[in-house]
């Protein structure tokens, strides 16, 4: 894809632990809001803070690997841990359609299913925004990723950094370089890596009703890793950051 003509700016939502203040001065940001929970049960609105967990800035830097065609809108539900209610997502993912998100990336998961969570991604989903979720590549099922109106993500350690594969399980999607810039893995930035694909799609000018296909279609390997492959991971390679429940 790298020589692939990029014809237009893509908006991307990164739904995390916001950006490390040092960085956003000189990345392509059009907004930036901190959705926090009040003790009523509400969702506050407010001016980004500083990114203390450094996650959310980890998947930004991937979004961004060599990827001129994104406009960054970034919303941070997580503070000091990687902890946060579903309420805040649904304010977040709700914020980013209305200011015109194209591809939203999700890099957590919960453990059950959410009601209002799942209504919030399907009306995200009718408005022709491309959700992207990470999910582990093996044992418990996690939402948002397990919506049918997600792509579900996981790290696959066959793919390098330019390859992904089409997983095809019962919970998991499509497959991607478990690691970020640093070395570090897990699905999360596996995830990031999908999303950053999908914006060069989309600013290639290909539909998003064809973004499935088209990414299948770029697929180096089609199936599951043997077993062999996975018990050769460790276990940051399907860590996912978990909302409250």
């Amino acid at each position: 894809m790298s020589g692939a003509a990029l014809s237009q700016r893509v908006r991307v939502g990164i739904i995390d632990s916001g950006l490390a203040q040092a960085e956003s001065s000189r990345l392509p940001i059009l907004e930036a809001l901190r959705f926090a929970a009040a003790d009523d049960g509400s969702v506050i609105r407010m001016a980004a803070v500083d990114d203390e967990l450094g996650h959310g800035s980890q998947i930004t830097q991937i979004l961004l690997e060599n990827n001129p065609c994104i406009d960054l809108l970034i919303a941070q539900v997580f503070a000091d841990r990687r902890q946060c209610d579903p309420t805040q997502v649904a304010a977040a993912l709700d914020w980013l359609v209305a200011a015109g998100a194209m591809v939203i990336n999700m890099s957590f998961g919960i453990p059950r299913p959410d009601a209002i969570l799942r209504q919030i991604c399907e009306r995200a989903n009718e408005a022709g925004v491309i959700l992207v979720s990470s999910a582990p590549a093996r044992g418990a099922t996690v939402f948002p990723a397990a919506y049918p109106c997600c792509i579900a993500v996981s790290g696959d350690a066959r793919c390098s950094r330019e390859q992904i594969s089409w997983l095809g399980t019962a919970t998991v999607d499509f497959g991607a370089h478990p690691s970020d810039l640093s070395g570090s893995g897990g699905a999360s930035y596996a995830a990031a890596r999908i999303s950053s694909r999908v914006s060069r799609l989309l600013a290639m000018g290909v539909a998003a009703e064809e973004i499935r296909s088209s990414l299948q279609a770029q697929c180096s390997y089609h199936g599951p890793e043997s077993k062999h492959s996975e018990t050769a991971r460790s276990a940051a390679d399907y860590a996912v950051g978990m909302l409250r429940s």
